[in-house]
């Protein structure tokens, strides 16, 4: 679980690229993740930036899971999201988007249903400032406009 551990960081100035390890302290993702999905999230002042990872396949037990961890650049440091696990939110092989600056739109992928997997049809919005989902979506709200 390297890629937990240290990242890739490429510098455009040098054109080279380098492993960045990350804060020894922080709580990585405790699973080996496989089809997962990213988001960035910036401050308006694009000083600070988090790296949002939801979901993805535990390579343990083969289960799809429904965590949110936020990757913090530039500390590196990884945060574990409280309270964002739901019963039936968990996807893996799903794509997340960012229409807007505070919020992730997490669309497809397959879920566990009972013993059996199944597709995901839902649209889950997660706000990236207050840490929450929604199952609505409102460009009018959301966006701030």
């Amino acid at each position: 679980m390297s890629f937990l551990r240290e990242v890739p960081v490429y510098d455009i100035g040098t054109d080279t690229w380098s492993l960045q390890p990350l804060n020894s302290g922080s709580p990585a993702p405790t699973h080996p993740l496989a089809q997962f999905c990213t988001v960035v999230g910036s401050t308006s002042s694009g000083s600070h930036h988090e790296i949002f990872v939801y979901g993805g396949w535990d390579n343990d037990n083969g289960d799809p899971l429904s965590d949110v961890s936020i990757l913090t650049v530039p500390s590196f440091t990884w945060v574990k999201a409280d309270g964002v696990e739901r019963a039936g939110a968990s996807r893996q092989g799903h794509v997340c988007v960012t229409p807007y600056p505070n919020q992730m739109i997490a669309i497809g992928g397959t879920a566990k249903s009972g013993l059996s997997r199944s597709t995901n049809r839902t649209v889950d919005v997660y706000n990236l400032n207050e840490l929450n989902w929604t199952s609505v979506y409102d460009p009018y709200i959301l966006s701030g406009l």
